[in-house]
């Protein structure tokens, strides 16, 4: 997180402001000016659609793009995103005309669920993410503005974006609603279709994913020329639009009353809200205002005694400007805050007599630390008292998930932050994938994480050391694309709306894939809770529940990393919703279990005894087990099904479950003449055999015993790594390579897996904790990771696995059944 000084003075950046306005904002980027004709070019124009979770540059080829279409799929009370590329040979104005939809029961969504957006684009050559400069999609203007300032102009050769958002009303109808919106360029009208697919379920108002989204309002004057809190009030509305939440009510600082009317009109639609601070510094040390601290508590339990409501249950602390990436450094203040922050709790308790659920609820409200490294046993005292907040890229390791595994099991909860970031991490930055920070809920939910924490949504001044002048004014907020002279968007995801006459502020790409992200976490809770429920219907354990959720997740991300699985996203989602109908439906489904690996494809299906149950079209009555209310279907090491897929159907509802292509043998360990496909660095003592048949759970072996070894230069010493690696053909076609370790020690050994191109360059790719004198199983299975390190996966010769080096040691390993999913 990054922590800037607020060094404005709202009259005189006012003042500032209203000069740089002659010059900026005045006529906004790439306009026509006001007056001028726009041009009417009689020319050829191309339409071609793109999933909603790409970016199309502003200069790049569409023609390999799909056809032109607009594909909706949405539960109701959601709203889903879609997209149009157009292109002109000549200069010419566009518009966009858009009609209802109608299902063949004769169901009709108005025009007005559809809003149209022009794409805005940004110039990028900073290369921080590592990303090909050019001009990157990020602002989305509605239609309305873009031609009220005249730039609703194709130009010749260029690329122009149109989004469009669809609102389903809570009330419509489930099923298939088609329609179509007009382009209208170069002479002609376009004819572009629209299909919606509304799935027979509510979207919860509430999402159940928690943000944290900082709204700097003392920022907000270099952009709209107004900090006002009705003007903050209208960035909190914009993000609560998008299923997000900024971490202060519309309320000013110390207006008590004021943060009880917001508390009251926003409680019902807001996951978690922040309670409000005021810092000051103690001996030249930051704390908070305690005074204030209280007299806020006090606000919250006065509203909550009237209102017979319990609004603690849904507050948190984060004193940014006191604790943020807590280090060692750090911690004692931090510690010291929180301590204090316990008192003035018991304080308000006594003080008002709270008695029951609302003093359990005072003292339950956490504070969200963030934090940069891997360290949390100084919080240990702490762990009820706060929510540890890593940067998400902490979560992109074997080991590191198995170490925040098991602090959840300890107690701690978590969230995390995300910042200014680049490939393969998702980076919240214009150029840079949709899809990323959308697979980051995905990977959110299965790893138990219910949130997440941004710095800043509207920097809209400069900042940052890295520019010559430190502060100042951004020349146009449209085209200027760096903000701390780096990266291409970090502390932004609005635009002022002041721009173009708007009140409110405008969205962006990147907001938008946040959206999406939320409403897919939800779709993922809302599916556990309804199978929470069926487990206790039929008496079944709900214990593998979530990890059947995630074995559906697998296709989109591997160890906290996107897949870059467009097409494998829009079929989870689908496969999502298509479970969620199914458990609400009079058949009751509930996928209590589901895995497949190497043996084989593993499931348990219940249903309700009404349902007529079906797997892949064969009635599944016969091999069906009674289970309390229900019966339930079991197969184990099944057959990988042709086609990839399960599907499960009962009482018109079906939904597929995707597994893909079956595991193969990569290496045949039961030749023995295959032990030479596995190398070690024999020249610093290690070896590398056929096994000797002493571990054997997993089929034949080969064993490899790394050897540490003492160099001359102690640099080498520190830097070698014993290892043992194996060639597989063919990465770039792979979904997973998995093989299982067994450690031949009394200790834990911790290794990297590693890969090696045909360079020679070894890069590790992910990290692993294997058990004392056990089996783990490896899974490579993030190649997108490892093509962030080489273009082409098939310069990929080996992987393996080393260990540090540990000079007059021997680690004995054996390896065994190494296998491989082709995509």
């Amino acid at each position: 997180m990054k922590r800037v000084a607020k060094v404005f003075l709202a009259v005189l950046m006012a003042a500032t402001m209203l000069t740089a306005a002659a010059c900026s904002d005045k006529t906004p980027a790439g306009g026509m000016g006001g007056g001028d004709e726009l041009p009417n070019a009689q020319t050829a124009v191309t339409v071609r659609g793109a999933l909603n979770t790409v970016k199309v540059l502003q200069d790049e080829d569409i023609n390999s793009l799909r056809d032109a279409a607009l594909s909706f799929e949405a539960a109701k009370g959601e709203t889903e995103g879609a997209q149009l590329v157009l292109r002109a040979e000549a200069d010419t104005a566009y518009d966009v005309t858009v009609g209802a939809l109608t299902s063949a029961a004769g169901n009709t969504i108005p025009a007005t669920a559809i809003t149209a957006y022009a794409l805005k684009y940004m110039n990028i050559s900073s290369g921080f993410t590592g990303f090909a400069a050019g001009a990157y999609p990020d602002a989305m203007i509605p239609l309305e503005y873009i031609k009220n300032a005249k730039e609703n102009v194709l130009y010749k050769g260029k690329n122009q974006g149109l989004w469009f958002d669809l609102k389903v009303p809570e009330n419509a109808a489930a099923g298939v609603y088609g329609g179509e919106v007009q382009i209208t360029a170069g002479g002609k009208t376009i004819a572009v279709p629209v299909k919606l697919e509304v799935y027979d379920f509510v979207m919860p108002e509430v999402p159940a994913a928690t943000t944290t989204y900082l709204i700097w309002r003392d920022w907000l004057i270099d952009g709209e020329l107004d900090n006002s809190i009705e003007k903050y009030e209208d960035y909190y509305d914009l993000l609560l639009e998008y299923n997000s939440t900024a971490y202060y009510f519309p309320a000013e600082i110390g207006d008590y009353d004021g943060f009880v009317t917001a508390l009251r009109k926003y409680y019902g639609k807001v996951a978690q809200y922040g309670i409000p601070y005021v810092d000051k510094k103690i001996n030249g040390v930051k704390t908070i205002d305690f005074d204030v601290f209280k007299n806020y508590l006090k606000a919250i339990a006065k509203a909550s005694t009237e209102d017979e409501i319990n609004y603690f249950d849904k507050a948190y602390y984060y004193f940014d400007q006191v604790y943020d990436e807590v280090n060692d450094a750090k911690f004692p203040q931090t510690e010291k805050v929180i301590k204090e922050t316990n008192e003035a709790e018991q304080a308000v308790i006594s003080e008002l007599n709270l008695t029951g659920e609302i003093a359990n609820s005072v003292k339950d409200i956490r504070h969200v630390i963030p934090v940069i490294t891997g360290w949390q046993d100084k919080f240990e005292p702490y762990k009820n008292d706060i929510k540890l907040c890593p940067i998400f890229n902490n979560f992109s390791s074997t080991e590191n998930l198995d170490m925040y595994a098991d602090l959840q099991k300890e107690g701690y909860d978590f969230t995390s932050y995300g910042s200014a970031n680049f490939w393969p991490y998702a980076a919240n930055l214009i150029d840079d994938y949709m899809i990323t920070s959308r697979d980051l809920f995905w990977s959110r939910f299965d790893y138990g994480i219910e949130g997440d924490l941004y710095w800043n949504v509207n920097a809209y001044c400069n900042f940052g050391t890295a520019l010559p002048v430190g502060y100042g004014r951004v020349p146009d907020h449209y085209t200027s694309p760096s903000r701390d002279g780096i990266t291409a968007g970090d502390g932004y995801w609005l635009y002022p709306g002041r721009a173009y006459g708007s009140e409110k502020p405008f969205p962006s790409l990147r907001l938008t894939a946040r959206r999406d992200g939320i409403d897919d976490f939800t779709y993922l809770s809302v599916l556990e809770q309804e199978y929470e429920k069926l487990a206790d219907k039929y008496g079944v354990s709900g214990e593998n529940i979530r990890t059947a959720i995630a074995e559906m997740n697998k296709q989109i991300y591997a160890t906290g990393i996107s897949k870059l699985n467009f097409e494998g996203l829009q079929a989870a989602r689908r496969t999502v919703a298509r479970l969620i109908e199914m458990a609400q439906s009079p058949g009751g489904v509930l996928l209590a279990d589901f895995s497949y690996d190497e043996n084989g494809v593993n499931f348990a299906v219940c249903a309700a005894n009404s349902a007529e149950l079906k797997i892949n079209g064969e009635t599944a009555e016969t091999s069906a087990t009674a289970t309390g209310d229900g019966k339930t279907v079991t197969k184990a090491n099944a057959d990988y099904p042709d086609g990839g897929k399960i599907t499960i159907a009962a009482s018109g509802k079906s939904a597929e479950l995707i597994v893909g292509k079956a595991y193969s043998k990569a290496i045949d360990l039961s030749n023995e003449e295959n032990a030479s496909k596995f190398a070690v660095n024999t020249a610093n003592g290690s070896s590398v055999a056929y096994g000797d048949g002493t571990q054997a759970a997993h089929g034949a072996t080969v064993k490899a015993v790394l050897a540490g070894k003492q160099f001359d230069n102690e640099i080498q010493t520190k830097g070698y790594r014993p290892y043992v690696r194996f060639g597989v053909d063919g990465l770039d076609g792979l979904e997973d390579l998995s093989f299982w370790v067994y450690n031949d020690s009394n200790d834990d050994l911790k290794i990297n897996v590693i890969a090696r191109n045909d360079s020679g360059v070894q890069y590790t790719v992910d990290s692993v904790t294997l058990p004392a004198n056990g089996w783990r199983k490896i899974s490579v299975s993030n190649f997108t990771y490892i093509s962030r390190f080489s273009s082409e996966l098939r310069k990929i010769e080996t992987v393996g696995i080393d260990c540090a080096n540990a000079p007059g040691t021997k680690n004995t390993l054996y390896i065994s059944s190494v296998s491989v999913k082709a995509k």
